[in-house]
């Protein structure tokens, strides 16, 4: 790359370029990696709040070391069943940063983020929903 800027380099590749997706270290050796705020970025992009509610659960389980804190559990519960019509949209956005923030914690952030990027436009709620 020669002190090129990455997006300098990933544009003459013929690729594109995802910024906050990058960990720029590991780019400089070839290596992309997913980030926790990059993800979080991409999950609200288009107005998307949370994937439905099959998808969130799905994405609930994928979590490790999930267990039960009291009467609920750690993390929390995609807000889906019951809650999915109560919670307001900014609760909805806010729980899953959270299970992102979890994944990334517990070393499952790439697992989470190819879910995630795989799911079709029409998986997710969306703002305006």
């Amino acid at each position: 790359m020669s002190g090129r800027h990455p997006q300098e380099f990933v544009q003459q590749m013929g690729n594109v370029w995802c910024p906050g997706i990058l960990n720029s270290k590991n780019f400089r050796r070839g290596v992309m990696t997913e980030t926790a705020d990059g993800l979080v970025d991409y999950c609200r992009e288009n107005g998307r709040v949370c994937p439905l509610p099959p998808f969130w659960n799905r994405l609930w389980e994928m979590l490790p070391d999930r267990a039960r804190d009291g009467a609920g559990w750690r993390p929390a519960l995609p807000l889906i069943l019951a809650a999915w019509h109560e919670a307001p949209v900014s609760l909805k956005a806010s729980r899953l940063e959270e299970h992102i923030r979890w994944a990334a914690e517990h070393n499952a952030l790439e697992p989470i983020g190819r879910f995630l990027r795989e799911l079709h436009e029409h998986d997710w709620f969306h703002i305006d929903d």
